[in-house]
């Protein structure tokens, strides 16, 4: 890895995630432990030895660890260490910079459900704690429950949920972005088990990813 060499933490911290890549790949495990092939596919375009070299460095620096899980599974997984959970900060005001200042998408653009999913997770949720919900949208599963009033988020279906909502990421997105209410949602989805569990726990989801109005001081004159 390449070091700024400057006494300063901001060059330091940027001495273990600032290569390319890195933070993405940060992202990609914050909502759990992930397989080799499932980081290839959820960081499109990035080459096989990048991505190699990326983990290695990561988990040199102990910000991601390996690990493989218990029989009959028997797979390899990486995961965050408490350092690298100690960055979602960062992420989610990397995130709320890029929703506000950054260029909107390309049509080309790759896009995932996880990805704005982050723009949600820790808002304020009504959802009851030990009360779940699984939200899948087309191959995706999320498991969505709430801790302390804040929403979390986790990868992979909710055991015993007690709604799953299934969507389109169509109406997804659109949720997202604020072009469509939950109860609009709702009204689009599949939802299996307790309908108002359901409402509770899209709620934090609602305009999530909306770019935010700009303020009347960085308005223009006479608007």
């Amino acid at each position: 890895m390449k070091h700024y060499g400057q006494a300063c933490a901001i060059a330091r911290a940027l001495d273990v995630v600032g290569e390319r890549w890195s933070l993405l790949l940060v992202r990609e495990l914050t909502f759990g432990p992930r397989r080799y092939r499932d980081l290839a596919t959820g960081l499109p375009g990035i080459p096989s030895n990048v991505l190699a070299a990326r983990l290695k460095d990561l988990q040199a620096a102990g910000v991601v660890t390996r690990r493989t899980l218990p029989a009959p599974t028997d797979v390899t997984v990486y995961e965050l260490t408490d350092a690298g959970r100690a960055l979602q900060p960062a992420l989610k005001e990397l995130l709320g910079w890029g929703v506000r200042y950054g260029p909107e998408p390309s049509p080309g653009d790759a896009a995932q459900p996880a990805w704005p999913l982050l723009g949600a997770a820790g808002r304020p949720t009504a959802l009851p704690a030990g009360q779940t919900c699984e939200l899948r949208v087309g191959p995706e599963f999320f498991y969505l429950g709430s801790d302390a009033g804040k929403l979390t988020v986790r990868r992979g279906p909710a055991p015993d949920g007690d709604a799953v909502v299934t969507m389109s990421a169509g109406t997804f997105y659109s949720l997202l972005t604020g072009q469509t209410t939950v109860t609009g949602a709702v009204r689009h989805a599949t939802v299996d088990g307790e309908p108002e569990i359901a409402r509770r726990a899209l709620e934090p989801l609602a305009a999530a990813g909306a770019k935010p109005a700009p303020s009347p001081a960085s308005q223009p004159p006479g608007i």
